[in-house]
């Protein structure tokens, strides 16, 4: 199949964020799980940015919301690597 074939309208442009949160101490991995899960009446991060927790330490955030997720992670001083990803809708 050739590129010309392809229905890009089936698929949708992700990135694809790998991180570690191995440099913070055991009650800052609190606050950043709360911040990106979501604690007691409070949106999470994940929801806000219709991200998905792919794994356990690996989300797909839509390419829209990339930069927002970054800083986020940034905050916190999480260390990551980010990709892009193209998935089938």
């Amino acid at each position: 199949m050739g590129l010309e074939e392809i229905n890009l309208s089936k698929y949708s442009c992700m990135a694809l964020f790998v991180y570690s949160t191995g440099s913070l101490t055991k009650t800052e991995k609190v606050k950043f799980f709360y911040a990106l899960n979501g604690r007691d009446s409070k949106e999470s991060i994940l929801k806000k940015y219709n991200a998905i927790h792919f794994g356990t330490t690996t989300i797909l955030v839509p390419k829209r919301f990339e930069n927002e997720f970054r800083q986020f992670l940034e905050y916190w001083k999480i260390k990551f690597n980010v990709k892009e990803v193209i998935i089938e809708k």
